[in-house]
């Protein structure tokens, strides 16, 4: 029975036994390497986004809103904001002039989900849309969504966090800088 024990082995996790790959390749590349064509295009498709016309994409953010009921789940359909207008929005929102301003959060944050938020769904499947959602308040859209989330404004700045981070503002996008090495040539005395 101890033979038969070692004759099985465990499958190995994939990027691993491919002769020629590094341990952590991407599935992409262990498809590829295996004669995969589809897993090649798919690596060519994101140049392909890069380099053709530009694309703002939708995404879903939940989250919990407290309730006299308890919480309640939550979603805002947002889309991608261009980084000049969130940099504007950011202008706008600051009190003081040059090195001694300082941000009003909430009302940047809530001018953020004015701009990024299609609408807001419960767990119901209720649609309210922004304008919606903010009713006639007589100080205007932005104002109006920081009254809504007056008392729960982390729910504001996890959303604008979620934007900035499509708009690639987060670490994990991009990774640490490694040096290229260049192998000289004409140097090698033979």
């Amino acid at each position: 029975m101890e033979a038969a024990a070692q004759n099985q082995s465990t499958p190995e996790p994939e990027g691993h036994g491919v002769p020629g790959l590094p341990q952590d390749a991407p599935p992409s590349v262990i498809e590829a390497s295996q004669g995969n064509t589809k897993a090649i295009v798919e690596e060519k498709s994101a140049l392909d986004w890069l380099l053709g016309a530009t694309t703002r994409l939708e995404h879903d953010v939940p989250f919990k809103f407290e309730t006299p009921d308890g919480l309640k789940d939550m979603s805002a359909h947002i889309h991608q904001v261009d980084g000049a207008r969130l940099e504007a929005l950011e202008e706008e929102h600051r009190i003081g002039d040059g090195p001694f301003s300082k941000l009003n959060v909430l009302q940047y944050n809530a001018a953020v989900f004015n701009e990024a938020v299609e609408y807001v769904t419960d767990e119901t499947g209720r649609k309210v849309t922004v304008p919606e959602l903010v009713g006639n308040h007589p100080a205007g859209a932005v104002a109006g969504i920081a009254t809504r989330f007056k008392y729960q404004p982390g729910i504001l700045q996890g959303i604008e966090r979620e934007v900035r981070q499509l708009a690639a503002y987060s670490s994990d996008r991009v990774g640490s800088a490694q040096r290229s090495l260049v192998a000289a040539v004409g140097n090698s005395s033979s």
